[in-house]
Parts: structure tokens; C-alpha cells; sequence
């Protein structure tokens, strides 16, 4: 809505939240303080996980290609390019 938001960190939630997960805080203020979180990431033990997630792409892209593919064809095999004994009798001329 145009209006301002002002937010502040709220350590001492953080840090209980951490504590209940057994997880760690850290708090990266200055360079220093980064880097010590940096180091401390690096001796965290990767493990690999695997994905539950599937993504199922349905692409409906063809059905309407096909419809307008065929419409085509037929328009080609009754067009009036295609030489008729009797052209005056033809049905398309009475439309």
C-alpha cells in the first residue's frame, strides 16, 4: 500500500529457535563475523538426499496442431485448385 516497513532482528527468538532445534545461531554483523560463519559452514558434513519431488509436464500443445493440421488437409483436397469435369455443378460454387 505505499507505506513504510521497518523490521528488526530478533535475537533472543532466534536463538531459542535454534536451541530447541539443535541447530546453531550465528549472526554475521561485520567481516569477521562472516567469516567465522563461512568457516563454520565448511565443517558441516555434506550428505547427498534424494529428491521426493516428481515434476509431470502435460504439454496439450499437440492436440490443437494436429486439429488445425487436418482442417488444412482437408481444405487442400476440397479446394478449388483441384480440376473438376463439371466446376458449375461443384458444391462449393453454391455456398
Amino acid at each position: 500500500h505505499g507505506r513504510e516497513v521497518i523490521t528488526k532482528l530478533d535475537d533472543k527468538t532466534l536463538k531459542h529457535i535454534a536451541k530447541e532445534t539443535k541447530a546453531s545461531f550465528f549472526r554475521a554483523s561485520d567481516g569477521r563475523s562472516a567469516q567465522e560463519v563461512a568457516r563454520k559452514l565448511d565443517e558441516l558434513k555434506r550428505v547427498a538426499m534424494a529428491a521426493q519431488t516428481q515434476m509431470t509436464v502435460s504439454e496439450w500443445f499437440s492436440f490443437p496442431a494436429l486439429i488445425a493440421f487436418l482442417i488444412l488437409l482437408v481444405e487442400w483436397m476440397v479446394s478449388e485448385k483441384i480440376p473438376y469435369s463439371r466446376e458449375k455443378d461443384h458444391w462449393l460454387k453454391r455456398l
